[in-house]
């Protein structure tokens, strides 16, 4: 045989394997704004296509409709807070065949306040907050954190979202905008709040967390994180809050074991990843430290 057609026929049988072998992997976000689909989908996109599969982004509400959306479905996976995970998981008929796969790092709760305003959240009370829309993890934290503080009560909730709520704190039409997001203070939401001086960030770190914060795996933990960095990568501004951690719920009766390792390893990339975009890498500070000591010399 011609090796030239030998090489086209070997490399074409390669290619129809891979194609073969590889999935078709679906991956529910969130907002098209958001976190989640902007940057974590985009990067669980990125990996999982480096291990063969074609992947597609669906964006949606939030973490209640991915977990809803996978069940029951092969390669469907969803990107959700993991305390709206543990509940269906653990509390909904239907749901115990969805597993955890991954920590892609922290999912943290901000409540926007006016910097001349309320210094404690129950001096909310009768007032405007916007809590994060149906189907949101925002609002099923936000849901969760008033069930454990039974003093926090008559709060006028609003299911709205949106960086423009940002400006309806400044603008006073809102008391207060609850958000959930990775500690990631390139976050356009934690920017604007911290470039303006009307605004700030409630510290949360006094609310009870009763059960949910107990035990080697706790729903919620108290984290000091960053808000505003310096030039150098070190903490300019931090708030004590609330928070969880983000995760990927997969169906996995339903999905190969192949799908499954190829999901955990791609998670644990996006992780490390976001763990050094956000400044959290202690290497990457001592790096640009050694350089700027370099430079003195």
């Amino acid at each position: 045989m011609n090796l030239r057609i030998l090489l086209f026929t070997t490399l074409f049988v390669s290619s129809a394997l891979t194609t073969i072998s590889a999935d078709e992997i679906t991956i529910h976000t969130g907002s098209v704004n958001g976190n989640y689909h902007k940057i974590i989908g985009q990067s669980l996109k990125k990996e999982l296509e480096k291990l063969g599969h074609t992947v597609v982004l669906k964006s949606s509400s939030g973490s209640v409709e991915n977990i809803q959306a996978v069940k029951g479905k092969a390669n469907v996976i969803g990107i959700a807070q993991a305390d709206v995970a543990k509940n269906f998981i653990e509390q909904e008929k239907g749901y115990d065949s969805i597993g955890l796969t991954g920590n892609l790092g922290s999912e943290c709760a901000f409540l926007v306040v006016r910097a001349d305003g309320v210094d404690d959240i129950k001096e909310l009370k009768g007032k405007k907050v916007a809590c994060g829309k149906e189907g949101s993890g925002t609002l099923f934290t936000f849901h969760n954190i008033l069930t454990q503080n039974p003093d926090i009560k008559d709060l006028d909730l609003k299911h709205k979202s949106g960086k423009r709520y940002v400006g309806k704190v400044d603008n006073k039409s809102y008391a207060a905008y609850f958000f959930m997001s990775m500690p990631d203070p390139k976050n356009d939401q934690i920017e604007e709040v911290v470039k303006n001086k009307n605004l700030d960030f409630l510290p949360m770190d006094e609310l009870k967390l009763g059960e949910l914060g107990k035990g080697d795996n706790p729903t919620y933990s108290i984290l000091d994180v960053p808000i505003e960095k310096s030039f150098t990568g070190k903490n300019k501004r931090t708030v004590n809050t609330i928070c969880t951690h983000a995760t990927i719920v997969v169906d996995e009766d339903k999905s190969s074991e192949k799908v499954l390792n190829d999901i955990y390893e791609a998670s644990k990339n996006v992780r490390s990843t976001q763990q050094t975009v956000w400044g959290f890498s202690k290497n990457l500070v001592d790096k640009v430290k050694g350089k700027i000591e370099d430079l003195k010399k």
